[in-house]
């Protein structure tokens, strides 16, 4: 994916489309890559005030023929041009500039997913311009992408060296030393940003965090408020300061659950398995025993590790999440005959064909009340069906815990099951992940739709 420029007089009128005359005498409109825009301005319009329309190619609504010639490769685009695909009209003088040109292809790569194609144009472009932090910011985010941490780490480096003043810098350097386990060096570079930038909104929400994980409890609630009072309707805010004050609401702010696995979602993997020890899909398929599915619903399905888990013992499976970063990649990972982003109540409540086994691998306990989702459960089950899922186990009947995520008891587990018409199967102990290098406790569930409620 690669910004595509066409050349056109400056006092030219363009309309919407814009279709040249190219198009009705050769099928095609004429276009450049940036290497060759200024020998095509040469050749074709010397001695004229030309301009290039930068375009978008995914905004075009036609196919793109990319021709080889002896000038190199020349991409035709075979239809007129929306006018929402032209992104900027150029001089050529600003297209003389090859460091900023190169760099806007590799956002418009890196935004495609065309990480290798993306890095190259960015390494390229802080070559061309090697003291530019913007370049070297630009870096950092390819490498982040490409999961090499420690280089994305040393890019942002170089560019806050150059800039200290680049609180988006910052915020990236933190983001990645997070990744990378160093809670410190991530505390001071959010810190850091917010000093250039004291609302900072990535930065607050980060540093409050990594103070929640180092158990810095009153500084991370004194965070959370600063976030509150810069953005009132920020989800996560509010969640987190009731959790850090003790309160145990029924369920976190709408938007809250969706906002925080958007964020997750690059990382999510990496961070579960390689991280933390993650050990849900495993324990929940052996909890399965030998039984197999028919129809099976991984509710609130993540990246997909649960459902890559039960796949060889399902015939059909659905995925619902609330977040779309979360639903993407769980397509890309694929498995699934079907995937929908939406909320996981309204999902089950919503007409369709009965499930033989809904699945729930660590998502329940981002909820607190949770009679809501069993009744949802075994109005949509077939009888006999299973509702299997993983909760971290505590106490009480649920309590929100400063980390954010909710804990439920035993005993209040039992009661819902034999109140919404389920027979408890098995509900054992287990560990799901690993936290700050403890093992955290947790129920993995087991329960069958009964034929009478």
């Amino acid at each position: 994916m690669r910004w595509l420029y066409h050349l056109i007089d400056a006092d030219a009128e363009l309309g919407d489309p814009y279709a040249p005359p190219s198009l009705a005498t050769e099928g095609f409109v004429h276009c450049s890559y940036l290497p060759a825009v200024a020998e095509s301005a040469r050749r074709y319009f010397a001695g004229r005030d030309v301009r290039a329309l930068q375009l978008d190619p995914r905004l075009l609504t036609c196919a793109i023929d990319v021709a080889d010639t002896p000038r190199g490769p020349m991409p035709h685009v075979l239809g007129p041009i929306p006018r929402r695909a032209i992104v900027a009209i150029r001089s050529l003088a600003e297209l003389d500039d090859p460091a900023t040109a190169l760099a806007d292809e590799a956002r418009l790569l890196l935004e495609a997913g065309e990480l290798d194609a993306a890095h190259a144009q960015a390494v390229t472009a802080a070559c061309l311009a090697p003291f530019e932090p913007v370049h070297d910011e630009l870096v950092g985010d390819c490498f982040a992408a490409l999961g090499r941490l420690e280089e994305a780490a040393d890019a942002y480096g170089c560019a806050v060296a150059r800039a200290p003043d680049r609180a988006g810098a910052w915020s990236r350097l933190g983001v990645v030393a997070e990744r990378l386990g160093d809670l410190e060096a991530a505390a001071t570079a959010f810190e850091r940003a917010l000093a250039v930038e004291p609302a900072t909104l990535e930065a607050l929400r980060e540093l409050a965090s990594v103070r929640v994980r180092q158990r810095r409890l009153d500084e991370a609630a004194a965070l959370y408020r600063r976030l509150r009072d810069a953005a009132p309707a920020d989800p996560t805010a509010a969640h987190m300061l009731a959790a850090l004050a003790g309160e145990s609401p029924p369920a976190p702010p709408p938007g809250h659950v969706r906002a925080l696995f958007d964020g997750y979602a690059p990382d999510f993997d990496d961070s579960l398995i390689g991280d933390l020890g993650y050990e849900v899909p495993g324990a929940l398929r052996a909890a399965l025993g030998d039984r197999r599915f028919a129809r099976a619903l991984d509710l609130g399905c993540g990246t997909g590790l649960g459902g890559a888990a039960i796949r060889d013992r399902v015939a059909w499976l659905e995925g619902v999440d609330a977040s779309p970063n979360m639903v993407a990649l769980a397509g890309k990972r694929g498995g699934y005959d079907a995937l929908a982003v939406g909320d996981l109540v309204d999902h089950l409540r919503a007409p369709g064909e009965p499930y033989d086994l809904i699945l729930a691998a660590d998502v329940l306990l981002y909820l607190g009340d949770l009679a809501p989702v069993h009744a949802a459960a075994r109005a949509r089950l077939a009888e006999g069906g299973w509702f299997v899922y993983s909760v971290e186990a505590g106490d009480a009947a649920y309590r929100l815990a400063p980390t954010g995520r909710y804990t439920h008891g035993r005993a209040y587990l039992e009661a819902l099951a034999g109140a919404h018409g389920f027979d408890v199967v098995r509900l054992d102990p287990g560990t799901l992940r690993r936290e700050a290098g403890a093992p955290v406790a947790g129920w993995i569930a087991v329960l069958a739709r009964t034929a009478v409620r």
